[in-house]
């Protein structure tokens, strides 16, 4: 009927023009918990010699395909289709705006499933002294710690037991591992819009006849 024609074409523009805003909470929050596993001082992942180290760079990554997905997004919003030659140019783009989502959403799996088992493994792999000493130090927030960057051989730290430090990696881990979930469910989402708009680009030419 001429009023799916028409209101089709309608709901779907309106729909490109919220990429951007749909994406921008996970660009944001992936930026920030990658701030604060790779940057902050008080992460046990901010030594670079750190094992979960890549945790908080695989979030500044994903927050950079996140951004970079937004601005295709705002681009396929903003293109106008008024012959074959646009209409395959608009393909390509939605074709780039899926494969980056399905990157982060592979990327963000991944790093769920690391922090999950890094999470176990803190638990039954207990740390030696001498990690444990360095840990506290680097994620100790109130300065509660003695001897940090000794150079006289004494223990880091002794304020701090590896219970303690094994708590504050999981819960780091565990936080980590519940932020990766919910900005896979973004991800999901907006990657399974980008194949129902890519579908509908390739019926441009029905949609509007």
């Amino acid at each position: 009927t001429s009023e799916r024609i028409i209101s089709k074409p309608i709901v779907q523009k309106s729909r490109q023009a919220n990429i951007p805003g749909w994406l921008t909470l996970p660009t944001l929050g992936t930026f920030f918990s990658g701030y604060g596993l790779l940057l902050s001082s008080t992460s046990a992942s901010s030594d670079r010699d750190s094992e979960v180290f890549w945790v908080g760079l695989g979030f500044l990554i994903c927050g950079g395909l996140f951004f970079t997905s937004a601005c295709l997004g705002w681009l396929i919003s903003v293109y106008s289709v008024t012959h074959a030659r646009d209409k395959r140019t608009k393909i390509v783009f939605v074709r780039l705006y899926i494969g980056t989502l399905t990157l982060t959403t592979i990327s963000l799996a991944t790093i769920l499933v690391a922090c999950m088992q890094y999470s176990l493994r803190f638990e039954n792999f207990p740390i030696e002294n001498d990690e444990r000493g360095t840990i506290a130090c680097s994620i100790d927030s109130k300065h509660s710690c003695s001897f940090c960057n000794n150079r006289y051989g004494w223990d880091e730290c002794p304020e701090w037991s590896i219970e303690d430090v094994i708590k504050v990696a999981q819960t780091q881990m565990k936080g980590s591992a519940t932020g990766a979930f919910i900005f896979i469910s973004y991800s999901i989402s907006a990657l399974r819009f980008g194949f129902l708009l890519q579908n509908h680009v390739s019926q441009y030419q029905i949609d509007y006849l």
